[in-house]
């Protein structure tokens, strides 16, 4: 029983595709020209969303996505820029993109340099 309770949980989980980037759509010309939050006018950055997906491949290997926006309000809002990616010694980190959106909209996408 437990082992057709397991399968059927893996089987769910391959099945369920993970987002397809829809979070790397444009920005809205509200969120590029926000300045403050009604919520917290002194506030130094918003988490616009910070979403996952787990998924489990045919390999058995887990797959995890993350899409994460921050809107930095101030500059000493720049300090929640970085961003860390927990993991254990032995898992890998592919595919890895990230930009920065600059309040006239043009995207800097970061180099690999700029990883550490």
């Amino acid at each position: 029983m437990n082992r057709i309770v397991l399968t059927l949980a893996v089987a769910l989980l391959v099945c369920v595709p993970p987002s397809a980037g829809q979070e790397w759509s444009e920005v809205s010309r509200d969120i590029l020209d926000m300045t403050a939050i009604p919520e917290d006018p002194e506030a130094d950055a918003v988490v616009l969303f910070d979403k996952a997906t787990v998924a489990i491949t045919l390999r058995f290997q887990l797959v995890q996505q993350r899409h994460v926006r921050i809107k930095i309000l101030t500059q000493r809002g720049l300090r929640y820029a970085n961003i860390s990616i927990p993991f254990w010694h032995k898992d890998k980190v592919k595919n890895l993109k990230a930009h920065t959106i600059l309040p006239d909209g043009k995207r800097i996408n970061l180099k690999k340099k700029d990883i550490f």
